[in-house]
C-alpha cells in the first residue's frame, strides 16, 4: 500500500509517498516560490519536524511567499524514517545542502533502464552538475543514446531527492525540466546549490 503526506517548506508545499519497499515519489510545490538566496543561506531549522495530522504551521513569516497560505494536514502521521526525510527536504530547500542518495527508493516504480539512469543521477553531489551524454557514458550506454538517457530522467519520480535538476545539454546548456515552474525551478534548484548558469 502506497502512502503520502504533505509538508511546508520555503518554497511552497511538497509531497512524499512510500511503500513498505522504499520511496515511491516525491512532488514539489505546484508553484514553486523560491526566497531570496541571503534568506535562505541564513536559514538552517534543525528542528523541523513532519506536521502532525492535526495541524500544519507555516514557514515562518520571514521565509513564506506573499500568497502563500496554510498548508492542509498531511493524510497520515509520519513514521520517524519518512519524518526525518521531510525534515532533512526542508533543510535542503532552505540553504542547509544535502545529499539524498542514501534513501531507500522503491526501484519497481521505474524501467531497468531509468533504474540505471536514475542510478547514476543519484552520484552526482550538490553543486555538481553533468550532461545527458555523461550519464549515458557512466551506465555504458552506446553512442547516441543520450536522447533516451533525457527521457529516462524526464520521467523522474523522485525529483530533487534524485537531482535530475542538475543534468544539463550538451556543452553545459540548461535545457528543460519536467517539473513544475520548468527551467526557472532547475535554475532556483542549482543556484541554491552554489550554480551559477548564464542567464542568456
Amino acid at each position: 500500500m502506497t502512502t503520502q503526506t504533505r509538508f511546508p517548506t520555503v518554497i511552497g508545499e511538497c509531497a512524499l509517498s512510500w511503500t513498505d519497499h522504499g520511496l515511491t515519489g516525491f512532488a514539489l510545490p505546484a508553484t514553486p516560490h523560491f526566497p531570496p538566496r541571503s534568506v535562505a543561506r541564513e536559514r538552517n531549522d534543525s528542528s523541523a519536524r513532519c506536521p502532525p495530522s492535526s495541524a500544519v504551521r507555516p514557514p515562518p513569516s520571514v521565509l513564506r511567499p506573499p500568497s502563500s497560505v496554510l498548508c492542509p494536514p498531511p493524510s497520515v502521521d509520519c513514521p520517524p524514517s519518512i519524518a526525518t526525510i521531510v525534515a532533512r527536504v526542508q533543510r535542503h530547500l532552505a540553504g542547509d545542502l544535502q545529499d539524498f542518495a542514501d534513501l531507500t527508493y522503491d526501484w519497481s516504480c521505474v524501467t531497468g533502464f531509468q533504474s540505471r539512469v536514475l542510478r547514476a543521477v543519484l552520484a552526482i553531489k550538490p553543486g555538481r552538475t553533468a550532461t545527458y551524454g555523461d550519464l549515458a557514458h557512466a551506465i555504458g550506454a552506446k553512442p547516441g543514446a543520450a536522447r533516451a538517457v533525457g527521457g529516462a530522467v524526464g520521467a523522474n519520480p523522485w525529483p530533487l531527492l534524485i537531482p535530475c535538476h542538475r543534468i544539463l545539454g550538451a556543452g553545459g546548456r540548461l535545457t528543460g525540466y519536467s517539473g513544475p515552474g520548468g527551467i526557472a525551478t532547475k535554475r532556483a534548484l542549482l543556484a541554491l546549490e552554489g550554480v551559477e548558469l548564464p542567464t542568456g
